[in-house]
């Protein structure tokens, strides 16, 4: 029973894991709509978001089947909980890299915007989430503590990225034209998409502390390090 019980687990985290994989070619791919400037992978994204939500329901169903037939003790317990909770992480990031593509269409239906498509805060943005989605979920079903910290650490520099869009957005707001503050604003909404794809990487990372050390940090982060 107790093999039987480990092989699902395993199977539950392979599943987690190719869920991330997903999650993060969305991002890749809906950043690239809008720094290409072309709309050729937007179905792409749709598809994938059909998938994460999908396997979202697989994995709830894995979890739960988990929890009523092989009752997993401890750090099996508290894993198999938060994979409920992780996999609804990932459905809402997939959510967010569709917005993405959604404000990347009316950047560029609106023409060209030379100030906004200098901007080298979204790319590197979008790099850092990428990041934070594929080790954040590696923290996670490999209960890796130091590599979570790390995915925290990061968030603040994505929050620092996305305050850099606001300022040069606003900039360009007070002084161009009417397609140009169109594009600025997408733009704000794009890092504001990306910061919250940050911010769900962050509770997965969260989470794989709690896995490991059965803390629970979600409301005291100064104590990230302790």
């Amino acid at each position: 029973m107790e093999r039987h019980a480990h092989e699902e687990v395993e199977y539950l985290k392979q599943r987690l894991l190719y869920m991330a994989g997903l999650v993060e070619e969305m991002v890749f791919k809906s950043t690239r709509v809008l720094l290409e400037r072309s709309l050729g992978m937007f179905p792409e994204v749709s598809d994938r978001e059909t998938q994460v939500n999908t396997l979202q329901l697989e994995v709830d169903d894995l979890a739960l089947k988990l929890l009523a037939l092989q009752h997993p003790l401890a750090g099996d317990l508290r894993f198999v909980v938060s994979a409920m909770k992780a996999s609804t992480d990932l459905e809402r990031m997939a959510d967010q890299a569709v917005n993405i593509v959604q404000n990347a269409k009316i950047i560029i239906e609106a023409g060209p915007a030379p100030d906004i498509e200098r901007m080298e805060e979204v790319p590197k943005m979008a790099e850092e989430v990428r990041w934070m989605v594929r080790e954040g979920l590696n923290a996670f079903v490999n209960r890796n503590v130091e590599l979570a910290r790390s995915v925290l650490k990061r968030d603040n520099e994505v929050d620092g990225l996305k305050n850099r869009v606001l300022q040069r957005s606003l900039s360009v707001m007070r002084k161009e034209s009417s397609s140009e503050v169109q594009c600025a604003l997408s733009t704000v909404l794009v890092s504001r998409n990306l910061e919250r794809i940050g911010d769900l990487a962050t509770n997965i990372a969260e989470e794989a502390i709690y896995v490991v050390l059965g803390k629970d940090i979600r409301h005291h982060a100064e104590e990230h390090g302790a």
